[in-house]
């Protein structure tokens, strides 16, 4: 299945097998304990670069692993193939308990290679390639969502420059805010903050030089504070 390609070293892939033909979806997981929370580690085989994800459990699936890397890694998860030990690549269905990934454990991860996927991530990775800031993976996710969720400020203030949407919404209902919210990142947090600030003082600025705006203003605040 593995093939040594010339793009630097990359680990390369021929296509997935067909599902039935010796992969079987797993019934159940093989964990004694699929509750009990613990933490893996994710190689990224191009770059080197290691992810460390937690709350992870026996039945967490591929898939959800997946669509956690998509955050954490930036890495579309449709672009992802997860392998461990000498299994071969994990089925998205499958479950880290059946494949018996054992806590603080190292997955690698490859990118497919076909369609030229491969060739841009590493693009992107060099800063070797122009983005639509506003595209989305398969889960909903902008690069915004990605930038909020490593805490990279500078990427932050740069797409929202380019009009990146605060609000929008990926597939689980998270909006960019939120994920940075639920795994604390403060620095992003804080990012977001400052941008929302800096609308309401153009906002403002832009009322004060509108007389008819600016009495409009007013009057929907003093029935604001009436009601």
């Amino acid at each position: 299945m593995l093939a040594q390609g010339p793009l630097r070293g990359a680990l390369q892939f021929s296509p997935a097998p067909p599902r039935g033909l010796g992969l079987q979806r797993p019934s159940q997981s093989r964990s004694p304990n699929p509750s009990k929370s613990f933490s893996l580690r994710v190689r990224l085989e191009e770059t080197g670069e290691i992810y460390r994800l937690s709350s992870c459990h026996g039945d967490t699936t591929v898939r959800e692993l997946k669509e956690e890397l998509d955050l954490m890694a930036g890495i579309p998860f449709h672009f992802q193939c997860i392998l461990y030990l000498d299994q071969g690549i994990l089925m998205d269905e499958s479950t880290l308990g059946f494949h018996d990934v054992v806590p603080g454990g190292i997955l690698s991860m490859c990118i497919w290679h076909q369609d030229g996927w491969q060739e841009l991530v590493l693009a992107a990775m060099e800063g070797d390639t122009s983005a639509n800031c506003l595209a989305k993976t398969p889960v909903g996710r902008t690069a915004l969502h990605v930038a909020a969720a490593m805490g990279h400020v500078s990427c932050i203030n740069l797409l929202l420059d380019y009009d990146a949407v605060l609000s929008e919404k990926d597939l689980k209902g998270e909006t960019p805010i939120e994920i940075a919210r639920r795994l604390k990142r403060k620095q992003s947090i804080q990012a977001f903050c400052m941008y929302q600030m800096k609308l309401r003082a153009a906002k403002l600025g832009s009322s004060q030089s509108n007389p008819h705006r600016s009495a409009s203003l007013l009057f929907s605040k003093g029935q604001h504070i009436k009601s």
